[in-house]
């Protein structure tokens, strides 16, 4: 094979990487549309609170500052309806769960069921 010939598969080649990569690209963005609207209308935006932002600091359940603020507002966030079913859904899941007292502070706001997957949770939403 001459080189204009490689140049020409490689070329030939890199279109069709750009190609895919577009599609895929595509994907990410059709997946990204749909979980941002289902969340429109199901999830709730926790407001910053001050007073939660001064517990995060003088009560460190978690190492990372910003994964303590976190928990805090998960925390405060579901003292305000105890009596409901909740569930956490992250991907941080080995930070947030590696201390027993994170999962203990959990459990006392009612927080006992743990997902990884937006596919988890939505089963779980089921139930």
């Amino acid at each position: 094979m001459k080189l204009s010939e490689q140049a020409q598969k490689i070329s030939t080649d890199l279109n069709l990487v750009n190609i895919e990569s577009g599609r895929i690209f595509e994907n990410v963005q059709e997946r990204l549309d749909i979980i941002l609207k289902w969340t429109l209308g199901n999830a709730i935006v926790i407001p910053f609170d001050p007073l939660t932002a001064t517990k995060s600091l003088n009560q460190r359940y978690m190492k990372e500052p910003t994964d303590n603020l976190i928990l805090h507002t998960i925390l405060a966030h579901a003292r305000t309806n105890l009596s409901e079913r909740k569930v956490l859904l992250t991907n941080n899941y080995t930070d947030f769960f590696k201390e027993q007292i994170v999962t203990e502070q959990l459990d006392l706001v009612g927080i006992r069921k743990y997902v990884t997957k937006i596919d988890q949770f939505l089963n779980w939403s089921k139930l």
